[in-house]
């Protein structure tokens, strides 16, 4: 009996050798994973971020690919441009810069550096769309469209890789970043904020051509507005994306907020602009007014 039971303990050993083996290599390709994808400079105060983002293999993936075209720096600075960014890439500097007047929490740190090494991981296409409007072989309005496109795509996968690392409990819940299912929603609100006449001010840079060129874009815009009226535009924009919806859940919960919308709207005027078109929009707008 005692030499049958050995036998079956020596069998188990030497079946749990090459799974040792095996997620000791991957230990190991880790911690090489890992010191391969670090920052070739970076501040002390980033130091908590970049512990729980080494922790994701897609940041390292990620880091690594950019280092292909370079070293990688990271800034954590009060930026002289003000608040109205989080933070941006410079590929002439390949230097990442976090906003501390507007990034302070630990969870936005960790976002705002993962969005932005996404940017730069496009920089060569970025480069293309620049030739492009240089040589004017695209016009102002889809270039604008392009740049945005890009920025949704790279807002997206930062928020599914933030899903993970909460799911993973190595990211706190406020890193999470609730990035619009559709781009025209996406686009729309980035007109809105005021993002997308940015980069059409970029297009004039490249192409002084492009200051001969009007930028439509996708959303007609009041001259002018408050802050306290782009919220509201932004907020607009999200009922209509809903109100379209075909999901049955969505469609519902966009028509009651609609309603509220339509009896507490400040602006009207702005309301009508964001659903201009729609037509379950007009007969309640008139049902409702008529109603009042």
């Amino acid at each position: 009996m005692k030499k049958i039971i050995l036998l079956i303990s020596i069998i188990l050993i030497t079946a749990s050798l090459p799974v040792f083996s095996a997620q000791h290599a991957s230990t190991q390709h880790r911690k090489t994973q890992r010191k391969l994808a670090e920052f070739a400079s970076f501040p002390p105060s980033a130091k908590p971020a970049l512990n729980a983002l080494h922790q994701l293999p897609e940041f390292n993936d990620l880091l690594m690919k950019v280092q292909q075209e370079g070293p990688v720096h990271l800034k954590l600075e009060s930026s002289p441009y003000g608040e109205d960014f989080e933070g941006f890439w410079d590929s002439s500097t390949r230097t990442i810069s976090v906003n501390t007047r507007t990034t302070r929490s630990f969870g936005q740190v960790i976002c705002t550096i993962l969005f932005e090494l996404h940017n730069a991981s496009t920089t060569n296409y970025f480069n293309q769309l620049i030739d492009q409007a240089r040589s004017g072989r695209i016009d102002k309005d889809a270039y604008v469209e392009k740049v945005e496109y890009t920025e949704y795509s790279n807002a997206r996968n930062t928020a599914n890789l933030i899903e993970k690392g909460i799911k993973m409990d190595i990211f706190p819940l406020e890193s999470r970043w609730p990035v619009p299912t559709s781009f025209s929603e996406h686009y729309q609100v980035q007109q809105i904020a005021g993002h997308s006449t940015y980069i059409a001010q970029t297009y004039d840079v490249y192409n002084p051509r492009g200051k001969l060129m009007r930028y439509r874009g996708t959303i007609q815009m009041p001259k002018q507005m408050s802050e306290h009226d782009k919220f509201d535009m932004m907020r607009y924009v999200s009922v209509r994306t809903a109100l379209e919806s075909s999901e049955q859940s969505k469609h519902a919960w966009g028509k009651q907020a609609l309603q509220r919308e339509i009896a507490n709207a400040r602006r009207p005027d702005l309301l009508k602009l964001c659903f201009q078109g729609n037509k379950e929009f007009d007969a309640l707008f008139s049902e409702l007014r008529q109603a009042s």
